[in-house]
């Protein structure tokens, strides 16, 4: 009798331990729809896609402050995209994932700031933090390469098919985009750099000085220039202020109307002391502004008050034609001796995105800059002449024809960095409102030397290659698995364990 007993006490410790354990998995079952997919799922594309590379991994573990990727619209239609969004935003307790649909919040946009009355794609992601913004356009999420045609981008490549497509005179072309392109995804590339600027404690900006009558940011024609190529400067009022920004990456300075106070050029100067970087585009006025002038000065140039002339050639043809203009009118309007051609100074990189556009810019009303001699510079200082006129032009007389300088560059080793100043003389020729593109070229170009802007460490980071066959599952396929994983099996598993138990039992 006692022997039954223990028997069945043996057995009934077996029953409830396969219960048990039976529960157990089907918990554990149940758990796992709820881990991130970074734990539940395995990456095993042969390009490792989902994968975040060891670059990203170091950044974001040390992420300190909370991102929020707000994915805007998404419908479902691309679910590697979906997946790789929901494994980047799994890969830190510091990001969070949100999803919006703008027709149901249409005024989502708005409350971050922007302003658009476009319709808004699938996938758009905003990448925000307590400090900005950073959008992203799902267009960008993939590229095509080839070997003939380089990156090309998803919505170029279209064009590109259909157009090469329509006449078989292109059929090289087309097959090499065809055949002979492969598409890359780049979306750890895009989030990470998107959190680095929303992270940064400051993003350089450029800013125009005002308060002193400067051709402004608000209406110059330069100012307008930079906004067509995406600069959207901002202004600073110099005379309400006690210093220049922090996130300056540039100040620019042009033709203002009446002299700078002694403190105000103090800033400037400070500014510059510390790594600042400057754009000086100065007209006939500016060069007897004493304390504007003190600024370049300080800088190592001079500037002589006296405009620059220059002869004009006029050929048989044009003087024929002059005379005729005058037996049909009173006055002609004669060549304005003040309008000077100039020499850009290839050699120097202010002038790097110049080569191959124009070799030759016209100033107006122009004055001459003096270098100072290098044994009155600073050790740290380096200035140079990057423009100069012909050897046509000349001052005051035409005994004094030669090259004048007309344009300099500064630079200055400084503990916070380099100090870069591009200085150019002669601003009627970009103010005036019949500037041509030409002349506002050099502006732009030294602006773009002097610039300073916010360069991510992920912005070289390469795509990843596509084109692997990947696995897929319908809905409904998805739901079948899940039950038979998570009910099914665990209970034939239990229902196996008690017949053989009871089995067991009346043997």
């Amino acid at each position: 009798m006692e022997k039954k007993k223990n028997t069945i006490g043996k057995g009934f410790l077996l029953g409830t331990l396969s219960l048990v354990l039976a529960l157990l998995l089907i918990a554990l079952n149940i758990a796992s729809l709820f881990l991130p997919s970074r734990f539940s799922s395995i990456d095993i594309t042969p390009s490792r896609r989902y994968a975040l590379s060891d670059q990203t991994g170091k950044f974001i573990e040390g992420l300190e402050e909370d991102i929020t990727l707000y994915v805007l619209n998404a419908d479902g239609s691309d679910k590697g995209l979906e997946e790789f969004i929901k494994r980047y935003a799994a890969s830190s307790k510091h990001i969070k994932l949100e999803r919006v649909d703008t027709v149901e919040n249409p005024d989502f946009l708005a409350g971050l700031g922007y302003q658009t009355s476009a319709e808004i794609s699938a996938y758009t992601v905003i990448v925000k933090s307590e400090k900005r913004s950073y959008p992203i356009d799902p267009s960008n999420f993939y590229y095509y390469y080839s070997q003939q045609f380089g990156e090309i981008s998803a919505s170029d490549y279209s064009y590109y098919l259909n157009y090469f497509g329509s006449s078989e005179a292109y059929a090289e072309y087309y097959n090499e985009l065809a055949y002979n392109t492969r598409v890359y995804f780049r979306g750890e590339m895009l989030f990470s750099l998107g959190i680095d600027y929303v992270i940064q404690k400051f993003i350089p900006h450029a800013y125009f000085i005002t308060g002193r009558g400067e051709d402004s940011v608000s209406g110059g024609n330069f100012a307008s220039f930079l906004a067509q190529y995406g600069y959207n400067a901002e202004a600073h009022d110099i005379t309400t202020s006690a210093g220049i920004p922090e996130d300056a990456g540039c100040i620019v300075i042009n033709s203002p109307s009446e002299d700078y106070t002694e403190a105000e050029a103090k800033i400037i100067i400070d500014y510059l002391k510390d790594g600042g970087r400057m754009l000086l585009l100065t007209d006939a006025e500016n060069a007897s502004m004493k304390n504007l002038m003190s600024i370049m000065d300080y800088y190592g140039a001079t500037v002589q008050d006296i405009l620059i002339s220059e002869d004009k050639e006029v050929s048989e043809e044009e003087t024929q034609e002059e005379e005729t203009q005058e037996e049909e009118c009173e006055q002609t309007a004669q060549p304005d001796p003040h309008e000077i051609e100039t020499v850009m100074n290839f050699t120097h990189d202010v002038f790097a995105l110049a080569q191959g556009y124009t070799d030759s810019v016209k100033l107006l009303n122009a004055n001459p800059i003096t270098l100072k001699p290098s044994g009155e510079l600073r050790d740290s200082q380096l200035v140079s002449a990057i423009l100069s006129t012909t050897d046509k032009a000349y001052t005051e007389s035409a005994d004094n024809k030669g090259a004048y300088t007309v344009g300099v560059v500064v630079e200055e080793e400084t503990e916070n960095g380099t100090t870069g100043i591009v200085w150019l003389t002669g601003a009627d020729a970009f103010n005036k409102s019949d500037a041509d593109s030409d002349a506002i070229a050099l502006p732009f170009f030294s602006f773009y030397w002097a610039n300073r802007e916010f360069v991510s460490e992920f912005a070289t980071m390469d795509g990843v290659p596509m084109g692997e066959g990947t696995l897929t599952a319908s809905s409904n396929m998805v739901m079948w698995l899940g039950v038979v994983m998570i009910l099914l099996i665990p209970f034939a598993i239990l229902c196996a364990g008690t017949l053989i138990y009871f089995k067991r039992r009346k043997v």
